[in-house]
């Protein structure tokens, strides 16, 4: 019943949502004052700051949504941070993928911020410290993008061969990571108890969510690993449906927004296909066997692409099969690279095999870009690619009842093991 209404809720704040941003398209092409909130630092990206802020007023007029706006200065006299409250004059044009609208090269007419807290104190320490680690290279941008989602320092040709490569998801903070930062708490302090080991993980899921933001896979991964640590402590079984359900439920309350968010949609696909298709295969395939580490990763990595291809090719008209042999070949080292990374700033000698890794990954992903025969391309914003769902649950659903396969006898933290990391 709770699940019940908060779907209630969050569809009900959605149709709310989408109204208030409909009537944002009457004031499209026209010259306007706006003001709003700077959500993440810009980004410079080929002679321009690039950036997102939420929607507070135009015009004067209230916004009672969390309207997401696109800005593009070309030129900014002034260093703007995170959190900062903008007032620009210039005119709003249409949005692209979760943007309601976009504002390029307006005229910053004045600033509103307030003293840095505690939290972005620390994040900037420890930037400037890792670059100064790493000598301000192409590792220490990596690094920062796998520790903290700090992707401003990676270059347009870099970015683009993760895209070419279907590895966009590596540099953006997610599951993945948050699932590292779990897996090492649980592995130190499981030795003390397992009290420890919940209450220490649950301390770095908030501070990791503090430091970096909820965006929307992070803020999913957070209430999935929160419940499975919750129920894991008390020996208590979590259904993976249910665990989807809550999720979806909590983050449409907390952001109506999000239904149409593609990071969202993607991170919901690729979680629902590693807790649900991959304990299925892996007893299609193996039965009651042990499963050897590389085909883990292997059933992993193919089952996330499916989930999350026909949203690929929707949203962005492109689905990259040389993802597969990337994540096999980069995922299994990233743990290592960012706890080296993160030991690097305070002990600089661990900087060089953290080097060495982070140098090897970058010149894998430059060696599989150039294979171009690996992308497939489709016009984007068709929806019958969704169809393709129909296929992939047939066979997953045959699957399950040839193994009579059941769920409640097996624990979620079980069915989401990846090698040695919990993915959240």
């Amino acid at each position: 019943m709770a699940s019940l209404a908060g779907f209630v809720l969050g569809f009900y704040q959605h149709g709310y949502y989408l109204s208030q941003e409909k009537l944002l398209t009457d004031y499209f092409d026209q010259e306007l004052i706006i003001e709003l909130r700077l959500v993440g630092d810009l980004q410079e990206k080929k002679n321009s700051l690039r950036g997102r802020g939420e929607l507070i007023s135009y015009n004067y007029i209230i916004s009672t949504t969390k309207s997401q706006i696109y800005l593009n200065f070309k030129s900014v006299s002034v260093e703007l941070h995170e959190g900062d409250i903008l007032r620009v004059k210039g005119k709003m044009s249409r949005g692209f993928g979760d943007y309601a609208a976009a504002i390029t090269n307006p005229e910053l007419l004045s600033i509103s911020r307030s003293p840095p807290s505690f939290l972005r104190r620390l994040r900037q320490s420890f930037i400037s410290r890792l670059r100064s680690v790493f000598d301000g290279d192409d590792c220490s941008s990596l690094a920062l993008a796998y520790l903290i989602g700090d992707k401003r320092s990676l270059s347009d040709d870099f970015l683009g061969q993760l895209r070419n490569v279907g590895l966009s998801h590596i540099v953006v903070a997610s599951g993945f990571h948050l699932g590292v930062v779990i897996s090492l708490a649980r592995r130190f302090l499981g030795k003390i108890s397992r009290f420890a080991a919940v209450a220490g993980a649950g301390f770095l899921i908030v501070i990791y969510l503090a430091l970096i933001g909820l965006s929307a896979s992070l803020l999913r991964a957070g209430i999935v690993s929160t419940m499975t640590l919750c129920f894991d402590y008390f020996g208590r079984r979590l259904h993976p449906a249910r665990a989807i359900v809550y999720a979806i439920a909590l983050s449409l309350i907390y952001d109506p927004g999000f239904l149409t968010n593609v990071g969202w949609l993607l991170s919901f696909a690729a979680y629902a296909s590693i807790v649900i298709i991959v304990p299925i295969v892996q007893r299609f395939l193996y039965g009651s066997g042990k499963v050897s580490w590389v085909a883990q990763i292997f059933i992993t990595t193919v089952a996330a692409q499916i989930g999350c291809a026909p949203v690929s090719l929707y949203f962005f008209g492109g689905l990259s099969f040389l993802g597969i042999i990337a994540n096999l070949l980069i995922s299994p080292t990233i743990p290592m690279a960012m706890g080296l990374s993160f030991v690097s700033s305070i002990l600089p000698i661990c900087a060089i095999p953290a080097k060495l890794i982070l140098k090897l990954q970058i010149a894998i992903v430059g060696l599989l870009s150039k294979w171009r025969w690996g992308i497939l391309s489709i016009e984007s914003g068709n929806w019958y690619v969704f169809l393709l769902y129909l296929p992939i649950i047939s066979m997953v659903l045959y699957m399950a009842w040839r193994e009579r396969f059941r769920f409640r006898s097996r624990r979620l933290a079980k069915t989401q093991k990846y090698g040695k990391i919990y993915l959240c």
